[in-house]
């Protein structure tokens, strides 16, 4: 089982964090593995309205939002904390 934990806080060690990672620990001694996404990490820019992903079926903007949409469409379950 996948399991992906998206944080949406900008303090790595804050509050959010800390009860998200608590979580997944949990995940992880039933055997399930964990992908951290730490949100504060990725630099997003705004949607230009190219409709490229739809053409292409990617964002053409490189800002990592295609590694976690790739990680999350895969993910049996999903942890969110912001």
């Amino acid at each position: 089982m996948k399991i992906v934990a998206v944080i949406s806080s900008t303090n790595f060690n804050g509050n959010t964090a800390l009860l998200v990672r608590e979580e997944f620990n949990g995940t992880k001694k039933e055997g399930a593995s964990v992908t951290e996404i730490f949100l504060a990490n990725y630099k997003f820019e705004f949607c230009k309205g190219s409709l490229m992903c739809n053409a292409k079926g990617k964002c053409p903007i490189d800002n990592g939002f295609e590694e976690i949409r790739k990680l999350i469409y895969e993910a049996d379950g999903i942890i969110l904390g912001s």
